[in-house]
């Protein structure tokens, strides 16, 4: 997560194993969600429970590999946050300019 948020008890926030290894757990947990929703249960709707995570098998490189790939995606995802970030404040430019536009308060001289 990009900022400190809460969730409710249904939810559940994944760390990594290993100190800075942000990216390639989110990439991880990404790629075997198929396989944690098709263990699921629930009368209601479908739940993933710690258990699921304990029963679910798969391998993780060596430290030093996860350590280069965070390293060669790091800058990817960088990007990703400013670009998102430069969107709201486009968003929010637009929001304002918009409607003074359009009831003439604000004139575009070309």
């Amino acid at each position: 997560m990009a900022n400190e948020m809460a969730f409710s008890q249904s939810n559940y926030g994944i760390l990594p194993q290993n100190k800075n290894s942000y990216f390639f757990t989110y990439l991880l947990t990404s790629h075997i969600v198929g396989e944690l929703q098709s263990v699921a249960y629930g009368s209601v709707f479908d739940t993933i429970t710690t258990a699921t995570f304990a029963d679910t098998k798969f391998q993780i490189p060596p430290q030093r590999i996860i350590t280069k790939f965070e390293d060669s995606v790091r800058i990817y995802f960088d990007k990703q946050f400013l670009n998102t970030h430069q969107i709201h404040i486009l968003e929010r430019l637009r929001d304002t300019m918009l409607p003074k536009l359009m009831s003439g308060e604000v004139k575009v001289v070309v």
